[in-house]
């Protein structure tokens, strides 16, 4: 990490990111009292220097009626950010779905009955030509909380 000097606007960033790391990057910037552009690159710079090593998720132990509770982590043509995002929304059990600063452009979660659905939502997402690169985590209910890091590789055919 090095030397890193965080100012008192850091610290409301870090603050509010811990807080909820899903915080609105305009009412973090309306905190801070400046730009949600320069709390975009601030992020981005804590993200470079190593203070933010990433965002996470912690799900309930009891998904109810569900199998898995995953997030997906999608790298994207940004050129189809509008196209991505619609795609996301029409897939059931997909919610949440999030634009995202560092090694991700989208992060989307991910309820499903079982895997075989999940399945299902992966191969439809391999076949998209805006998916650069994806990463899934999946949580499934087998008495206790487990978690898979699963690469996805796009197809090359659509």
């Amino acid at each position: 990490m090095g030397d890193v000097e965080i100012d008192e606007i850091d610290v409301k960033i870090l603050r509010s990111l811990i807080k909820d790391a899903r915080t609105n990057l305009r009412d973090i910037a309306r905190e801070c009292g400046v730009s949600s552009n320069a709390i975009f690159k601030r992020i981005r710079n804590l993200e470079k220097s190593g203070v933010i090593t990433g965002y996470s998720l912690i799900a309930a132990r009891e998904l109810g009626n569900f199998e898995s509770l995953s997030t997906i982590w999608l790298s994207i043509d940004l050129d189809h950010e509008t196209e991505a995002v619609e795609f996301l929304r029409q897939q059931e059990g997909l919610f949440n779905i999030f634009r995202c600063v560092g090694r991700y452009d989208i992060v989307a979660y991910c309820l499903t009955k079982n895997i075989q659905k999940l399945e299902e939502i992966l191969q439809r997402l391999k076949k998209q030509e805006w998916v650069k690169a994806a990463v899934l985590n999946i949580w499934t209910q087998n008495g206790k909380l487990t978690l898979e890091n699963v690469e996805i590789t796009p197809t090359k055919e659509r």
